[in-house]
């Protein structure tokens, strides 16, 4: 599963302390790691979990910010690949986010686009409603 690493309660702090035993201060801390740092991190070996920065889904993005929201998603791609190695690869977008969908879009085209993962073959995202509110999201959900 990749999502966002809200400090707060959320799905991935969430996922970090009930199904992966973390506690609240090193969840927090893995938290404010990802977010400041500003990139993607993943807890594998200890689990499938990988965590995005929290202000793509929090604050309003301009160019530079999809461009650079482009590279974190690219690296939780690469973390399956060369890590976690799973079939499917979850993005729990729930919660609210601004910027549905444009983050949305942006996680089916470089879906569609990747060839380099020899394990993936399935991906699924998860948001507050299934609206397909773009052209983009009604290809990928056969809605056209």
């Amino acid at each position: 599963m990749v999502g966002f690493a809200e400090v707060g309660l959320s799905y991935f702090r969430g996922f970090l302390e009930f199904t992966f035993d973390f506690k609240l201060e090193d969840a927090t801390c893995l938290c404010e790691t990802i977010n400041s740092a500003d990139e993607t991190g993943t807890i594998y070996p200890q689990g499938y979990l990988t965590g995005l920065p929290v202000r793509f889904f929090r604050s309003e993005l301009n160019h530079k910010d999809i461009d650079q929201f482009r590279s974190c998603l690219r690296d939780a791609f690469i973390a399956n690949r060369d890590y976690c190695m799973s079939e499917e690869m979850v993005f729990h977008y729930a919660c609210a986010i601004m910027n549905r969908d444009e983050i949305i879009d942006e996680t089916i085209k470089m879906a569609r686009g990747i060839s380099d993962d020899a394990f993936l073959k399935k991906v699924t995202i998860v948001a507050d409603n299934t609206s397909a509110n773009t052209v983009i999201q009604r290809a990928a959900f056969g809605i056209l």
